[in-house]
């Protein structure tokens, strides 16, 4: 960054420029490298680190990562001649000099000073501003052996405002360090600029895990707020180890006692909607808000409200609509379970760009929808993109594989718009996974969808496929022997996944 041309019209510029300036200051100091033709003037030893200790952390965490930024203009480059292409390599004297003046440079008392400045200013350092963004939509997959992307920071500062002064709807999948996550979102829902916030996922429950007990929950979302903001926070919490059952029920009984019954679902499922109604819908009066929703999301049967269903119905079309969600749909009551579907047909007729089916459910959920013939036809004939996520343990490849191959017999056209295609399962491997298994699936998704370009299954239990005798590498590694699938194809498979592309 030129700090000379650095505007400061607003705070945030200013603080960088301020710190940028600091920190050219401070190099300038320190003196150029010396000459190398002289030999090294440097001593060999350096000081013993570190020379400038940080603050501590804002709060303890359990996990604590090491974190060094490159923040320097010159980066130690300054005194040395600019890199040409060449085939020749620096001399030794010449990596010598450039490493010892870096070291130098970083460790010294001015330097860590200033970067302790930006060590406790996340936007100063990184000015991570996103002034347009106004929807945030995360997904962290679960890693092998449980290990998580998401990586917590010890000294990780919450989000400010005033890095995304417009940002109104947050959606978070993630699996571990949910306390993290609601310490890090604080602010932004403190401060009543959001007006959605969902955070779900699958987590494996033990004694250290960092999932917060109801209480907490309670306090966070009933903070001081003017402006209501809509929570949906949604889980699917168990346990590998016995001694840890105690632990659970005694986590569910606290949710019910705090939140209702309602807030628990087989023993399995933490269902909080704070406050205990759905988001009401953009107003059909005013067009530019209509028009601006391309994605609708059709909350759990049982959570349905008649107020936010009238809305929905008052609506007459939806102009930029592609994309219809159901999620976390874990009922297995029937008459709850067909409350959605007309509002389903109803929005799809009215959204002339929709495309795109998102379901989360179970598959009693699947084989109700199956079995609606009206509805079935019209998504058969108009869903390029479908995703199907097996919210029940029991449900394998195969018969979410029929559930969809039912849907889409009941279309009377010759040539099924469906051009991608991707089955998540829930259940255990053991209890489903054998190659002849999985061909059979394939070839039922290959004989009904014959305009398909891409295929995706995806098998959640990670652990259970990662060094294991049903990891899909191994196992599915001459999987087309027994598979017609004809045309040309490639494909590419993961301990805990598989793609194709035809």
């Amino acid at each position: 960054m030129d700090v000379s041309t650095t505007s400061p019209d607003d705070a945030l510029k200013k603080r960088y420029a301020e710190l940028a300036e600091k920190t050219a200051t401070a190099i300038a100091n320190e003196g150029p490298p010396p000459n190398i033709n002289d030999r090294p003037v440097i001593p060999n030893s350096l000081p013993t680190l570190p020379r400038y200790e940080p603050p501590p952390p804002r709060r303890p965490q359990r996990l604590r990562h090491m974190v060094c930024r490159m923040f320097f203009p010159t980066s130690g480059h300054l005194g040395f001649d600019t890199v040409k292409l060449t085939t020749e390599l620096p001399s030794i004297e010449t990596v010598r000099e450039m490493v010892i003046y870096e070291t130098r440079l970083r460790l010294s008392d001015s330097i860590q000073e200033i970067m302790d400045q930006y060590y406790t200013d996340e936007c100063a350092v990184t000015k991570n501003r996103l002034p347009k963004l106004r929807n945030l939509r995360i997904k962290f997959p679960q890693m092998m052996h449980n290990k998580h992307v998401l990586t917590m920071q010890s000294h990780q500062i919450p989000l400010n405002t005033s890095c995304v002064p417009q940002l109104r709807c947050i959606k978070l999948e993630v699996h571990t360090n949910i306390q993290w996550i609601l310490d890090y979102f604080e602010e932004i829902y403190r401060s009543e600029q959001l007006e959605e916030l969902i955070i779900h996922g699958y987590v494996r429950f033990s004694e250290g895990t960092d999932f917060p007990r109801a209480d907490i929950v309670r306090k966070w979302l009933a903070m001081s707020k003017l402006k209501q903001c809509n929570v949906r926070f949604h889980f699917s919490v168990t346990c590998r180890e016995e001694i840890d059952q105690q632990n659970l029920n005694d986590l569910f009984a606290n949710y019910m006692k705090i939140f209702g019954r309602n807030s628990i679902y087989q023993n399995t499922y933490i269902l909080i909607h704070y406050p205990n109604n759905i988001k009401s819908l953009p107003n059909e009066d005013e067009e530019d808000d209509i028009g601006a929703v391309d994605e609708l999301e059709i909350d759990e049967s049982d959570y349905l409200e008649d107020e936010w269903i009238e809305t929905v119905q008052n609506v007459s079309h939806w102009p930029n609509l592609r994309k219809i969600s159901i999620l976390g749909d874990c009922t297995k009551d029937k008459d709850a379970i067909n409350r959605n579907f007309p509002i389903l047909l109803h929005v799809a007729r009215r959204a002339i760009r929709f495309c795109e089916l998102e379901i989360e459910a179970t598959l009693a959920f699947g084989l109700a929808l199956s079995s609606n013939i009206e509805l079935c036809k019209y998504l058969a004939d108009h869903l390029e993109v479908l995703r199907f996520n097996g919210e029940d343990r029991t449900s394998s490849f195969l018969q979410l594989v029929q559930v969809v191959d039912t849907i889409y017999s009941h279309s009377s056209s010759s040539s099924l718009p469906l051009k991608k295609l991707t089955i998540f399962v829930d259940a255990k491997p053991a209890s489903w996974l054998t190659i002849e298994h999985f061909q059979k699936g394939l070839q039922l998704v290959f004989n009904r969808f014959p305009s398909l370009i891409h295929f995706t299954l995806y098998c959640c239990q990670i652990e259970q496929f990662t060094d294991t005798i049903y990891n899909l590498n191994e196992l599915l590694s001459d999987w087309s022997s027994g598979v017609n699938c004809g045309g040309s194809w490639s494909w590419r498979s993961q301990s805990n996944s598989f793609d194709l592309w035809l």
